[in-house]
This record gives C-alpha cells, sequence and structure tokens, in this order.
C-alpha cells in the first residue's frame, strides 16, 4: 500500500485517540494527564516549535518565526492542533521507553541505539524555527570522490558555530539530549 493512503488512515485513527484523551484524561488530574502535562513541560519550547511547525504545514500557514508576538498568537489561535501534535510526540516518547525498558529487562545491556542525521532539512521544523543558529546560504555534503567526481551536495544547511556558541550550545545540547533519550 502507498504511504499516503496508510498516514491518512494512521491519522484519522490518531485523530479519534487525541480526542478521547481530550474528553476523558486531559485536564482530569488523571495520571495519564499529569504525565502528558509533564511531557510538555520538560519538552518545552522546542517541543512547541515543533508543533506549531507542524500546524503551518498541515494548514498550509507560514509560522511568523521572526515575531515573538505573531508567533504568540499564532499559537494561541491553533492551539488545539499544536496539542495533537504534542500529544503524538508524547505517544513516541513513551514507546520509545517502553522499548528500551524492554529490551534492557531481556538481557540487552545497551537496549536500544540511535544515531543522530547528518543535518536537518533547509525547510524543516528545526532550521525554520531557528533561522539565526543556521547557515542558510551554506549546505552539508560530501567531497568528491571515484562515485562522484563533483562530490555531493546534500542541502543540509550546517549549524553555525559562532550562533551555536552565543547561545552555549543549548539548541545543540537539547537536540542530544531528546534524541537520545531511551537509548543506550
Amino acid at each position: 500500500m502507498p504511504y499516503g493512503p496508510v498516514q491518512k488512515l494512521k491519522y484519522a485513527c490518531f485523530r479519534q485517540m487525541f480526542e478521547v484523551f481530550c474528553q476523558v484524561e486531559l485536564g482530569s488530574g488523571s495520571a495519564r494527564d499529569a504525565a502528558f502535562q509533564q511531557y510538555v513541560d520538560v519538552q518545552g519550547a522546542a517541543l512547541e516549535d515543533f508543533c506549531i511547525y507542524q500546524v503551518g504545514q498541515e494548514l498550509g500557514l507560514a509560522v511568523p518565526w521572526d515575531n515573538e508576538e505573531a508567533k504568540s498568537s499564532f499559537i494561541g489561535e491553533h492551539r488545539s492542533r499544536a496539542q495533537f501534535h504534542a500529544y503524538l510526540q508524547w505517544l513516541a516518547d513513551k514507546q520509545l521507553a517502553e522499548c528500551q525498558a524492554l529490551a534492557q529487562s531481556l538481557g540487552m545491556g545497551l537496549g536500544l541505539m540511535r544515531d543522530l542525521a547528518v543535518g536537518a532539512n533547509g525547510s524543516g521544523a528545526e532550521v525554520s524555527s531557528h533561522l539565526d543558529l543556521f547557515c542558510r546560504d551554506a549546505a552539508v555534503g560530501a567531497p568528491p570522490d571515484p562515485l562522484a567526481e563533483q562530490g555531493k551536495n546534500w542541502g543540509l544547511p550546517p549549524m553555525d558555530p559562532a550562533s551555536l556558541r552565543l547561545t552555549r550550545f543549548s539548541h545543540f545540547i537539547t537536540l542530544l539530549r531528546t534524541n537520545m533519550a531511551h537509548c543506550g
């Protein structure tokens, strides 16, 4: 089955799950509600940026990244949609944690192994929400070799070392902590 129809079916199920979660759990003070709220709080701005990026993509709207007031207004206007994407991230995080616990309980010392991508899509959530941290006029690639005599341009903007240093590498640290959670 092609990816598109599978995605459509899965998201219809996810939306129904989220509706039930909102009706039964959200704001109820239940253990699941508290776990979700804690996840959202701990993930903070990185999760919020990802979620509003997803909302922008879903609705075909540009997120006003460079204007805090307009960004706050965008978030307020689309809070439920953004919360849906946070819910999906929370579910994925819970599943990874459960997989790691199971792997270790079965005697796998390291459990899950994760890796970090070479870079971020220039029009994706990470770059879009952190324009000041990326050199958008440059691209990561590979040097020439016998199979690619001109080299390769992967079109991935590199992080700006000076901007990273100014922010005490906070974005990169968050990226590593998030990506490497629940793994050995």
